[in-house]
């Protein structure tokens, strides 16, 4: 499939890959309400509840580039179904957890699963849309993310709650949940062109693809700065709740403001991508999302009371999700990379930012520890996020009206 041709099964696979990525951020982050009843249940100190959510992060990314390997060798439908079904087995049997070592035997499980799936939903959609329609169909798939972000928040704590099933119930809910997704998808997904006609050649050169990648400049341009937006947004999404409740707000409050961060990015995933191809340019989204996010997590360090907290909240989930789908088309619009590295390369790029996403929450509840304060934690947060502002400046420019002219056209 060239990259002019617009298929109308393109957009079966768009809703396919967005109700995956709802299903892999809903079961990730219906967590972090619950982890006030959690580390009661388990008996786990502050530094264990993080180190939960970073063992999620730690084989999301690794599973990333493993899923984007495979994904070449034996096909994304097979990957991605795989992925989606590792997720269902590790939410649903959460019911059984009795100790902190098999949550965390869990929570790595589910790590895997949503590497898998979500490196290759992302590729799905590089390989089935035209160049001009790119960036806002990665927009719209990761709107799923934004959606299930903003839901596990929203739903956790009134499902536990009201249906009085704890917080094993809820993670089984979750569970039964994306079996109904995983039904889903092997019903309507299908190969594209290119992944049937390029599997073959593209395993005998796996091992030389790999090498070649790691030689690609915007490839170390691109993970430092995710790497400071996964930092930055793994401090915020797994510790703010808690840290509203140790200041006085109820868990349904803090709760909901949490919630307001990725709910506000549903539309600006959407808009984010739009404005991107309507402009044919990447960098200036992700300059302007860098700026405001170092704005609006300083405001969160001083504990703003009122309406500044929210304005604060709702403006860093806004520019959180902002740049995501130009910055998702960069890779295949890069002519040493195309549609048929993309995978790999995205999956290379989100293992090594993952590092970042990983050790940050677990230093936060650390300091969190020894000073009593989450305050160092937010203001980390502020400033990785100045990372994002490397490939703004120093990257390639790929959209289709640059001066490059690295498109399909």
């Amino acid at each position: 499939m060239k990259r002019e041709q617009k298929i109308p099964y393109r957009w079966v696979i768009l809703f396919v890959a967005w109700l995956t990525s709802f299903t892999c951020a809903l079961t990730t982050y219906c967590y972090p309400p619950l982890l006030n009843e959690v580390m009661l249940s388990l008996q786990m100190s502050t530094t264990q509840a993080g180190m939960l959510m970073s063992l999620t992060t730690l084989t999301t990314m690794s599973f990333n580039f493993i899923g984007g390997i495979l994904s070449d060798k034996i096909g994304i439908k097979i990957t991605m179904g795989t992925g989606i079904a590792i997720i269902t087995v590790s939410q649903i049997t959460m019911i059984m957890v009795n100790s902190y070592f098999t949550a965390a035997l869990l929570r790595l499980l589910l790590g895997v699963g949503i590497g898998i799936a979500t490196i290759c939903l992302i590729k799905a959609v590089s390989e089935w849309f035209p160049s001009k329609e790119l960036a806002m169909a990665q927009s719209i798939q990761a709107t799923g993310w934004a959606f299930g972000n903003a839901l596990g928040f929203f739903l956790a704590i009134p499902l536990t709650l009201v249906l009085n099933i704890g917080w094993k119930g809820t993670f089984l809910l979750f569970g039964a949940f994306s079996l109904i997704i995983n039904f889903i998808f092997w019903f309507l997904f299908k190969e594209s062109h290119i992944n049937l006609s390029n599997k073959i050649h593209l395993q005998k050169r796996s091992n030389e693809r790999i090498l070649s990648l790691l030689r690609v400049k915007e490839l170390w341009i691109l993970t430092i700065g995710l790497s400071g937006a996964f930092s930055s947004s793994s401090i915020v999404m797994t510790w703010l709740p808690k840290s509203l409740i140790e200041v006085g707000w109820s868990d349904r409050y803090a709760a909901q403001l949490s919630t307001l961060i990725p709910l506000v990015g549903i539309p600006a995933n959407l808009v984010g991508g739009i404005v991107s191809d309507r402009l044919g340019k990447r960098k200036p989204l992700i300059g302007v999302s860098a700026i405001f996010l170092i704005a609006s997590y300083a405001i969160l360090l001083i504990e703003p009371q009122g309406a500044l907290i929210w304005i604060a909240a709702a403006t860093s989930g806004w520019f959180n999700f902002f740049f995501i789908g130009p910055f998702l088309a960069i890779p295949s619009e890069l002519p040493e990379i195309g549609q048929e590295r993309s995978g790999v390369f995205i999956g290379i790029v989100q293992m090594l930012s993952g590092i970042a996403g990983f050790v940050s929450p677990i230093a936060v509840g650390w300091i969190r520890e020894i000073t009593g304060s989450f305050n160092l934690g937010f203001a980390f947060s502020s400033i990785s996020s100045a990372l994002l502002l490397i490939p703004a400046i120093f990257g390639r420019e790929t959209g289709w009206n640059s001066s490059n002219k690295n498109k399909d056209n």
